[in-house]
């Protein structure tokens, strides 16, 4: 179980990489590793897996999440205040793109407090290694966007106006959902405990993502306890053990429930054949 320490909930140190290792602990290498947030710093995660993360990976990872939250969530986070590392880089102004119904489009530059509050994300299937699909790297499900229509009204001067919220590749989208729930269920129950189908995805060596990332399209989830709720569960389905996280990002807003399927647990045995591997 973490601990709870200056906002954070910590937990145990990894002490390897748990992206690109076997799971060995190496005292040349281990001093070198870097902390993990489950859910990223800039989003508001306060889940931290200490020595968790080579440079390497942090780089990689690093690098899909800086993606997600300046390309799709960058105005999100600055009306919901979200925390930065770069508090002098935060943009006082944000440009809204208007097209209008003649065929021309142009740029305002508002207040990033007047900027409408919006919240992009994904209705998904469910993952395909459950329903027994073979791997593709098809973009599945539908963008989703919550945003409140009073706020554009006060900035489109009429109904010959549309205005585009928010640039959205769900590509990398879902591979920051696999990091956040790979990286969870390690914390909760241990690298040893399941066999890992996510590190390739994680670090874009694979583009199956909607193998393994998934959701329920009917399901959106409100819950006021917090920004983000987060949990993992042992199901069995088609006969296979999984760990299954289920993670909804901004979950007070009442946004679509993401459910990845992390990896095969280890503690039990079957001769299925539609439990092989993935």
């Amino acid at each position: 179980m973490p601990i709870f320490q200056h906002g954070q909930w910590i937990y145990k140190p990894a002490w390897f990489c748990i992206y690109c290792s076997d799971g060995s602990i190496k005292e040349a290498t281990k001093r070198k590793l870097q902390q993990e947030h489950i859910i990223p710093f800039g989003l508001g995660g306060n889940q931290v897996i200490p020595r968790s993360s080579c440079r390497l990976c942090g780089r990689n990872t690093g690098m899909v999440e800086r993606q997600c939250q300046r390309m799709m969530l960058g105005p999100t986070r600055i009306r919901l205040n979200l925390p930065t590392r770069n508090p002098s880089q935060k943009p006082s102004m944000l440009t809204l793109f208007i097209a209008h119904k003649d065929g021309h489009s142009e740029e305002r530059t508002v207040p990033a407090s007047e900027f409408p509050l919006i919240i992009p994300g994904l209705r998904l299937p469910p993952p395909g290694v459950l329903v027994g699909a073979r791997p593709h790297p098809d973009n599945v499900g539908e963008f989703f966007l919550k945003y409140p229509t009073e706020e554009l009204r006060r900035l489109i001067a009429n109904e010959n106006e549309a205005v585009r919220l928010a640039s959205f590749n769900s590509w990398l989208f879902a591979r920051m959902l696999a990091k956040i729930a790979h990286s969870f269920a390690v914390a909760e129950w241990g690298y040893d405990s399941f066999d890992h189908f996510l590190p390739d995805l994680i670090l874009g060596k694979t583009q199956t993502a909607f193998h393994y990332v998934g959701g329920d399209m009917s399901i959106t989830t409100r819950d006021n306890n917090g920004l983000h709720r987060i949990f993992a569960r042992r199901e069995i389905i088609r006969g296979c053990e999984y760990v299954i996280v289920y993670l909804t990002l901004f979950c007070n807003f009442g946004m679509p429930e993401y459910r990845v399927v992390v990896g095969r647990w280890k503690g039990t045995q079957s001769n299925d054949s539609r439990c092989a591997p993935a």
